[in-house]
């Protein structure tokens, strides 16, 4: 997109020419109705002249304004795409980014549904601000498991205490392997909050040429509803036919 200082000097001078002419042409259809009402000279030189000597007085001030405007759109763009508590994409911004890719796969993708476990019992039991720092603590677990090891990732909170993962160029064991790697990374203890836990249900599926976003998570859902009641604190792989619990937490689906 043009720099706001191009943008501004565009707008002025299209201003410009524009009041020239115009005042021009209502100066020449005077002077056709009253030919003796003053110098023609005077009139013509006022007009074009006016016009050319306010113009470069305009841009530095309209540079700056169009500057502020395109900065505070930026920053609504990415407010409606964040989520305030963790920082990282919201459903919104998760779905438009995802959607995109899978629009068009030339690599294999994985999607993992991240589901906390036991979320509303540490509501309840320590209090929303407890509750705050455990998703705030989840999702920089998160984001460390995943690392830079995808050529693109997503990570976002898509409910309240549902995370999605999409991981571009990762096969079913790299991204299993990543799922492995959140629940690890999850399971330390939170700071200032001793004898507190997290823990994390994965269910990682994988996407593929001619197969919907929605399919994808939908399988991810599944196996992570299925992680949930062997247990928790683990990950399923979902499999086209088959998703099988892990053996214990952690573990590799078989």
């Amino acid at each position: 997109m043009a720099s706001p200082s191009v943008i501004a000097s565009l707008i002025v001078a299209v201003t410009t020419i524009f009041a020239v002419i115009t005042s021009n042409a209502v100066i020449y259809i005077t002077d056709l109705l009253l030919p003796d009402f003053t110098s023609r000279f005077d009139n013509y030189a006022f007009a074009t002249g006016i016009p050319l000597a306010v113009s470069p007085i305009l841009v530095v001030p309209l540079a700056y304004t169009i500057s502020r405007l395109m900065k505070l759109n930026e920053e609504v763009q990415r407010t409606a795409r964040t989520d305030a508590l963790t920082g990282l994409l919201n459903r919104y911004g998760f779905f438009e980014r995802a959607e995109r890719i899978f629009a068009a796969p030339d690599e294999p993708v994985a999607v993992m549904m991240v589901d906390v476990d036991r979320f509303k019992e540490v509501n309840d039991t320590h209090g929303h601000a407890t509750g705050d720092d455990y998703l705030r603590h989840i999702a920089r677990g998160i984001v460390d498991a995943v690392g830079a090891e995808a050529s693109q990732c997503i990570v976002a909170r898509i409910g309240g205490d549902e995370f999605a993962v999409l991981l571009v160029g990762r096969e079913a064991l790299a991204g299993a392997a990543t799922a492995d790697r959140i629940c690890r990374a999850v399971r330390w203890g939170l700071d200032g909050h001793a004898g507190l836990v997290a823990t994390v249900s994965v269910g990682v599926a994988m996407g593929s040429p001619g197969r919907p976003l929605d399919e994808a998570m939908r399988a991810a859902d599944d196996a992570a509803y299925q992680a949930k009641r062997a247990g928790r604190d683990r990950w399923i792989l979902a499999a086209p036919e088959n998703c099988a619990p892990s053996r214990e937490p952690g573990a590799r689906a078989a």
